[in-house]
């Protein structure tokens, strides 16, 4: 039970460093090639384009679009097409750093030591 709370914890803190950079038009910058990418509410926003690479597709790409926007509640899916083009846009720095927040976030929870957050150089 304890690995669940912890699993949580750290699922938390990556949605919450998600929430960070759509708050924070300077570190948004960083992850995305132009910044006239994600600027407009698109089926697959910048949010919703992380979290559907993160779950790492097991079946065809359309199928797994069709599922995804089926869990969010969306009557709405996207092409293969537009997911590439979606995909195009992130830069990979964005994983580079979000394997960070991981790795912190599983090391400061599993192991109990207090910490504030993200940025330890």
């Amino acid at each position: 039970m304890a690995d669940v709370k912890i699993a949580l914890k750290i699922i938390s803190d990556l949605k919450n460093f998600i929430s960070i950079c759509l708050a924070d038009p300077l570190l948004l910058n960083l992850f995305r090639n132009s910044k006239t990418h994600f600027t407009r509410d698109r089926k697959l926003n910048f949010e919703r384009l992380v979290l559907l690479i993160a779950k790492m597709c097991k079946r065809t790409l359309s199928v797994e679009l069709e599922g995804f926007f089926g869990e969010l509640g969306k009557k709405i899916s996207c092409s293969v097409s537009a997911f590439s083009q979606q995909g195009s846009k992130l830069s990979p720095l964005f994983f580079l750093v979000w394997n960070r927040v991981l790795c912190e976030s599983f090391l400061r929870h599993a192991s109990g030591i207090p910490g504030d957050g993200w940025a330890t150089a």
